[in-house]
This record gives C-alpha cells, structure tokens and sequence, in this order.
C-alpha cells in the first residue's frame, strides 16, 4: 500500500512540475516574440529615419548619379562653389509647366529648326535648372504655364520684358535690402540663349553643339544680386533724345540712371562710370566740350566712358564734331539707305536691318538675330594720330547701304551714291600707363537715337539692347558673362550593349528574387521552430 502511494506521489510530483514548466516555456516563447517585434520596430524606425534624411538631402543637394562619359548633367565644380555663396534671394521662373518642360523646350527647338541631340540637351536643361536650388536654398525654382491667368502678375510686375517672354524662357529675379533702400533686379535668358550653335556653310541647318546654360544662368545670377552699383549720367542740355529703353535696361542690371541737366554751370560729377549724349540738335560750347574731356581724363585716373548717339536729323555741329575727331570719329551729312530690299522695310529704305555677329564685346548664339535703326547718321572710322588712341567697328552695316543726301534732288538714285565702311556701332580707347600697369578712358559712337528708341526693341529677335547692355558691362568692367566649359553632347554617349542588358535582367529578374524568396523561407522555418 505504501509503494502505491508512493507510486501516486511520484505521478502527483511530475504532473506538478509540467505545470510549473507550461508557463515557463511560455514566457520564453512570448519574451522571443517581443524581442522579433521589437526588432522589427526598430528596423521599420531606421527605414523611415533613413528614407526622410534620404529625402531631405535629395531635396538640398544635387545627388542624381549621372554616368554620362563627360558628366553631362552634372554642375561643374566651380560653378557649384559660386552658387552655394549667393546669400540673397533669387527666384528663377521657367515659363512652362514643370512635367512638360523638357518636353516643351525640345518641340520649340524642334519647330525653330535646330538639329542635333535636342532632346538630350532639352533633359540636361531641366535637370540643371533642379540642381540650382538643390545646391542653394536661397534658389528657387518656380515652373509657371505662360498660359494660366498667373502669368498675368509676372507680366505686369515684369512689363519691360514680358513682350519679349517666350515658353521655356527663364526669368531670373532677386529683390533685397542694401544700404537701407529696397533692391529689386530681374534678367531674361531666352531658351535660344541656353545653347552653342553652329550653322553649315549653306545656311540650311543649324546644329546644337553645346549647352551655355551654365554661363548664362550664373550671369544672370550675379547681375541681379550683385552690391556693386554702377551710375550713368545722361546730359539732357542741347535738345538731346531721351534714352528710355536703355535706361530701364541699365536700371535692372545694377545701373543708376541721373539726368546732366546742364555743362555750363559744373564739372561732370566723377562718381558716373559712364556719361550719356545722345543725339543733341544744338552744338556744345568749347567749355563744355573741355568738361567732357576733363570727365574721360579723371584727374589722371581714367577709366571713364562717354557713349555718344548721333542721328541724321542732327545740323552742324563743329565743336563736338572736332572733338570726336580727336578719337577717330568722322561724321557725314545725309541718311544711310538700304537698296537691298532683304534688309529694309517695305517703302523704308532707312530703317536697316544687318544680322548680329559675334564679337570682342557680344556673342550672338545663333544667326537668327538682327540689328535695326532708322535715321542712321553715317560715321567712318579711322586711326587718329596719336597712337595712344585705338579706334574699331563693332557693328558696321550692309555693303548694300549707301548715303542719301541731306538735300537730295527729286530725281536721286541711288546708283552713283556714296559708299563706305560705315559703323552702326564703334569703340574708341585711349591707353595710358600709371607705372605699369594700363588704364583706359572710352568714347563710344552709335549711329543713331532710334538705335535704343526703335518700336522693335522690345522683340526677341532685335539684338539692340543686348549690344548696349554688353558693351556698358564692358566699359565699367562689370562681369558681363561669368563663362563655364560649354557641355557638349555626342549621340552616342550611352548605348547599352546585349551584355549589359543580360547582366542587369539576371540581377533584377533572377538573383534578387532568389535571395528574397530565400531569405523569407528562412525566417519562416526558424520561426516555425521557437
């Protein structure tokens, strides 16, 4: 009986203990299944944590892998160093919607007949219009549909320029506080700006052979939030013409604008940079012409400029005549006149056209581009007799433009009329040494007053203004153009080949899915297993 018991004792201790044990391995089994959720948390912590600092840096820098041969969308190093250092705010307009930008600017490309890797340099546009703002915050990009009701208030806050407005142009903007007073600029870059081109020896076919992209956004970067200032007089004595266009050009490109109400009663004042007198009626007194002279001298210093606009409705002016003499300027009577009827408006043969080249102080980006001035005053060039001066045509006209006489008969023609290497624009300088290093004084000489003050001014197409705002940057010494390696693209610059394409469709299509399925068996048995 006592064995029985004992038996029963035996069976009631180890029943005790499996008791005890049930919950033992409970716990164990839910304090593993925290661990895995707590894991798990964790890990989904990191992939946000990870995925929002990703975010966060994609949106501040430019972190697109670019395996371009040559880094085609890929800012150069330098330009990047001189954006980061913009400290004022700079809005940037692309006048397209943002999805359908590139595609926008490679159909108008298209349309206007350029060939080559549109669509490529369309894309690397785009794209470098999105690293500006990633490599500064001080950037932004506003991408606007030219055709939405908003465009309104750009146009009227912007009236100077919106007629020349085109889709896919940009509109760089920047408005800031210096010295007290409020600080607004603002630039426009046509898209036809954005590129190198060339053109075959027939004139048929224009090719995009390089971006200027860089070159020309950074400009205009620096234009509108430089400190400098730079001031212009404009005399406004002897019945001179006004100079509106120009001077609301040179207002929103770092420029002060003063009237000169008089020479006769002080000196020109030597804070202008450059003084302004365009196409005066009446004839200066030697007095004032000496206060020009005294202006370019600066005291010994130089580095004055006089910018002269003559007109052919001007009478004789002897005294200032002979002192524009003295710079290798001599000025004819009568009008210049087209006879080729490709270069004139129909019944004006006044009001010529010449195409806009290329030269020391602009560069054209294509052959597209004209100049235009009614009234044109004939001006010849030639070396004065002091070496010090240097005198050059920047723009001259057509060798179809002839003079017609102040006082032609009824019966002219312009077959025996007078020809010349006449200049629409002309650059004189005078060169002198403070030890050994040069300084110069300039007197530039213009054609004529409808030059700036032309209906058609305003087009995209006339290249005035453009002129006179580059040759002002020169003459002041401002960067007019802050200049990057063009980026070039070949057709040919990624072309994968049936390798490549093997190797990526057996790490996406076949290894990547093997490791995934694998790794998910494994986890499933262990934790079958716990």
């Amino acid at each position: 009986m006592s064995k029985k018991n004992d038996i029963n004792d035996i069976y009631e201790a180890e029943k005790a203990d499996e008791v005890k044990k049930v919950p033992r391995l409970r716990g164990r089994a839910l304090k593993q299944g925290g661990f895995v959720i707590a894991m798990t948390a964790i890990v989904l912590v990191v992939i946000i944590v990870i995925n929002v600092i990703a975010t966060t840096l994609y949106n501040k820098y430019p972190l697109n892998l670019d395996l371009t041969a040559d880094q085609h969308f890929t800012i150069t190093d330098e330009n990047q160093e001189y954006i980061r250092n913009i400290n004022k705010p700079v809005t940037i307009y692309a006048l397209s919607p943002e999805t359908d930008y590139a595609t926008n600017l490679q159909t108008m490309l298209s349309y206007q007949g350029y060939y080559g890797s549109v669509d490529l340099y369309a894309q690397q546009t785009y794209e470098f219009l999105l690293s500006y703002a990633k490599i500064n915050n001080n950037i932004e990009i506003v991408f606007i549909d030219p055709d939405q009701p908003e465009m309104q208030d750009i146009s009227q806050k912007y009236s100077d320029v919106s007629q020349s407005m085109n889709y896919c142009d940009l509109l760089v903007t920047s408005e800031f506080e210096l010295n007290g007073q409020t600080i607004s600029r603002h630039k426009l870059i046509s898209s036809a700006d954005f590129f190198e081109t060339e053109t075959d020896s027939y004139g048929y076919y224009t090719t995009i052979s390089g971006s200027n992209l860089e070159s020309v956004l950074t400009s205009a970067l620096y234009t509108v939030t430089s400190e400098r200032t730079y001031y212009v007089g404009n005399i406004a004595s002897h019945n001179t013409s006004a100079i509106d266009n120009y001077a609301t050009l040179l207002e929103n490109n770092n420029y002060v604008v003063e009237e000169i109400s008089s020479l006769v009663t002080a000196d020109i004042d030597s804070k202008y940079d450059i003084v302004v007198l365009c196409a005066p009626t009446e004839d200066l007194s030697e007095e004032e012409v000496n206060r020009l002279s005294a202006f370019l001298e600066n005291g010994g210093s130089y580095g004055k400029s006089l910018i002269y606009i003559a007109s052919s409705n001007q009478g004789e002016l002897p005294n200032l005549e002979e002192f524009l003499y003295e710079w290798g300027y001599t000025f004819k009577s009568g009008t210049l006149y087209e006879t080729d009827s490709g270069y004139h408006r129909t019944g004006r043969n006044t009001e010529v056209l010449s195409l806009a080249e290329s030269n020391d102080i602009l560069e054209v980006p294509s052959s597209y581009y004209f100049y235009v001035s009614d009234y044109n005053k004939p001006i010849l060039i030639e070396s004065p007799n002091n070496s010090a001066y240097s005198v050059q045509s920047l723009v001259g006209f057509n060798d179809t433009t002839v003079v017609y006489p102040a006082n032609a008969p009824e019966n002219w023609t312009a077959d025996n009329a007078e020809k010349g290497d006449f200049v629409r624009a002309g650059m004189s300088t005078y060169t002198t040494y403070s030890g050994v290093d040069a300084i110069t004084s300039n007197v530039v000489a213009l054609s004529s007053a409808d030059f700036i003050n032309n209906s058609t001014v305003s087009s995209s197409y006339v290249y005035n203004l453009n002129l006179m705002l580059s040759l002002s940057n020169r003459l002041v010494g401002a960067a007019d153009e802050i200049t990057f390696t063009n980026k070039v693209i070949e057709s040919d610059t990624f072309s994968p080949t049936e390798a490549n394409v093997n190797v990526i469709r057996w790490i996406f299509a076949i290894i990547v899915p093997i490791v995934v399925i694998a790794a998910g068996i494994y986890i499933f048995v262990r934790r079958k297993n716990l």
